[in-house]
């Protein structure tokens, strides 16, 4: 095919300008940039590539209901939790991923009582999670978290697979 090459970010914001027919006072470069970040997020959550598939190995804290997404999270695949405090060996158990009302409304059928989705007075071994927040994706505390349901009764050990926000 001839006429198409690869853009640098120097041509492809040049070939927006071309194309509106506009200058750089009309579309800013805060103005485009903002055009490219929302079409590369949208590209990397509709079309993923293997490249951006990672892995994060952790442990759950006894009585915490909640883990960080890890940095640069743009989604979470799935969650594997072990029924061991030191290994992530050995099969592991995938925890379904549920509505937050879900978590809810499984811990109230549990205790026999209306509570909300943070409390943690069902433990055990962890069946569920349920996303929360999201921001800014560069750290571990501003890309969002999950919630477990039961709540872990013991420090097991987990991985997080996800797809990472690739470098723009």
């Amino acid at each position: 095919m001839s006429g198409i090459s690869k853009y640098t970010y120097t041509t492809l914001k040049q070939a927006i300008l071309d194309y509106t027919e506009v200058d750089d006072s009309v579309f800013t470069t805060t103005v485009l940039d903002g055009f490219i970040m929302s079409a590369e997020m949208r590209i990397n959550q509709e079309l993923p590539m293997d490249s951006d598939r990672f892995v994060q190995e952790g442990t759950l804290v006894a009585d915490d209901n909640t883990i960080n997404a890890p940095a640069g999270t743009l989604f979470i695949r799935g969650i594997e939790v072990f029924d061991s405090t030191s290994v992530t060996t050995g099969k592991g158990t995938w925890l379904e991923k549920k509505d937050q009302t879900y978590l809810s409304e499984y811990t109230d059928r549990l205790t026999g009582t209306e509570g909300d989705l943070t409390a943690q007075d069902v433990t055990g071994f962890p069946k569920y999670y349920a996303m929360f927040g999201g921001a800014t994706n560069t750290t571990t505390t501003t890309s969002g978290g999950m919630y477990l349901a039961p709540t872990p009764d013991a420090n097991y050990m987990f991985r997080v697979y996800y797809n990472k926000y690739p470098t723009g």
